[in-house]
């Protein structure tokens, strides 16, 4: 009997893995990956975004779409547990996925609980944080503040209202 082969998140650990999905496709394998969104972004260029370098389409790879190009089944989705015992992976959704191999690379969390205040740069001095909010708006660097980001395109970031932020790197 083949395996049932789940890759938790297709971050930088599965990118070798991604690249022969195939491999493991024809062997009879059924590979599904598990992410919150159609795309991985590759971290190492974010501050080149940022600094207006690379848009956000140059960073990202379109993980759904080269997983199902493969022959591979994506799932959009949030790992809530795993259960090893019984080989299912919980989604936030409340959908189970089975497993025969389960490869974890869900990438880092921040806490928004622990994070108090909306200062830039707390610890430095205001005079610091003042020129340094001077100099972002001189480059046209919108500070956005106590915002949930759900998705960066080129141009446009947005936040969970929905509505879209234009210009956020010049």
């Amino acid at each position: 009997m083949k395996k049932k082969l789940v890759l938790a998140g297709g971050g930088h650990a599965h990118m070798v893995t991604l690249a022969n999905l195939r491999r493991f496709v024809d062997q009879g394998h059924a590979v599904t990956v598990i992410q919150p969104s159609e795309h991985h972004y590759y971290s190492g260029m974010g501050p080149g975004m940022l600094g207006g370098t690379y848009m956000p389409d140059d960073i990202r790879f379109a993980t759904r779409r080269q997983v199902e190009k493969k022959g591979g089944s994506f799932v959009l989705g949030k790992v809530a547990k795993i259960d090893a015992s019984m080989q299912n992976v919980h989604l936030e959704s409340g959908e189970a996925v089975s497993y025969d191999v389960l490869s974890c690379n869900l990438g880092s969390f921040v806490p928004r609980d622990m994070i108090t205040g909306s200062t830039l740069m707390p610890g430095h001095p205001s005079g610091v944080r003042k020129r340094a909010l001077h100099a972002l708006d001189r480059q046209g660097i919108e500070i956005v503040k106590n915002c949930h980001v759900r998705e960066i395109r080129t141009g446009c970031m947005t936040g969970e209202s929905g509505k879209c932020r234009k210009r956020i790197v010049s």
